[in-house]
């Protein structure tokens, strides 16, 4: 009798479980082998036999422990008896599930994990909006940070002007060739960023004059610092960017003389592109 009780044990493929002894686990499961075919099976069903006040509990779960069925029966009769009984309710229940469509929760959709690094670069035009006639100039920029809400690096390269000065009665032709380097603080709101800048700049300034200022015609190097604010949305950006320059710059020439403007603001727009 042992040989065959393992022997069943070995061939039984129905998941059952469950605290009863009559029938046991084992015995409903072989019942069960006997009277339902493995194709009929739900993905990760399973069923629980259990002794409960003088009854037979049977209770039927889904692969994600969701209650499909549940019944109790008179636990008179024999063991076998008992099996073949409880064999007739899941194979009902099987079939029942079988012809019905069980609407289940849609498992959550993956999201993709975020990039190690939320890097983006822009490039736009620009427009000086102060220190004279508007001029225009292009802008380069690059940004890294550990998230994409935050604190982050940030490095500039930007073109400015040529803008025209009079000095006595001539004209010099001025234009700075920048780059940026420091950081920015992120706010983001689904599609929309918005980002304040704060770079240490440092710059080539280029001076050429005419006939009555050729003496002025130079380059020499500037320093200053740049604070800005920018608002990306869908691959487009714009942006208000100012500059100061603190060492003063003076054009001399024996007709006269002028000073470089020391504070700027740039109007800029242009297009963006990110890995977030």
């Amino acid at each position: 009798m042992a040989v065959t009780l393992l022997l069943s044990l070995a061939v039984a493929a129905a998941p059952v479980s469950g605290d009863s002894t009559c029938p046991s686990p084992a015995e409903l499961a072989t019942q069960l082998d006997r009277t339902v075919p493995e194709s009929a099976w739900p993905k990760g069903a399973r069923v629980r036999v259990e002794r409960k006040n003088g009854h037979l509990a049977l209770s039927l779960f889904d692969g994600r422990e969701t209650l499909l069925g549940q019944r109790e029966l008179d636990a008179t009769g024999t063991c076998p008896e008992l099996a073949a009984a409880s064999a007739v309710v899941v194979a009902t229940w099987l079939t029942e599930l079988s012809t019905t469509d069980i609407a289940l929760p849609p498992a959550a959709p993956k999201e993709p994990p975020a990039p190690a690094i939320a890097f983006d670069a822009a490039a736009g035009l620009t427009g000086s909006i102060s220190a004279g006639p508007p001029a225009l100039g292009a802008m380069l920029t690059a940004t890294a940070a550990p998230r994409a809400e935050g604190l982050g690096g940030r490095l500039t390269v930007g073109v400015f002007g040529p803008r025209a000065l009079r000095v006595g009665g001539g004209v010099v032709t001025w234009h700075r060739v920048g780059v940026g380097l420091g950081g920015h603080r992120r706010w983001a709101r689904g599609d929309w960023r918005l980002d304040l800048s704060l770079e240490t700049v440092g710059a080539l300034t280029g001076l050429t004059g005419d006939e009555q200022t050729a003496e002025a015609t130079r380059t020499r190097f500037d320093y200053g610092m740049s604070v800005g604010v920018r608002g990306l949305h869908q691959g487009l950006w714009l942006g208000l960017f100012g500059y100061g320059w603190p060492r003063p710059n003076t054009i001399s020439v024996p007709a006269g003389s002028a000073e470089l403007p020391q504070l700027e603001l740039q109007l800029a727009a242009g297009v963006a592109f990110s890995n977030h």
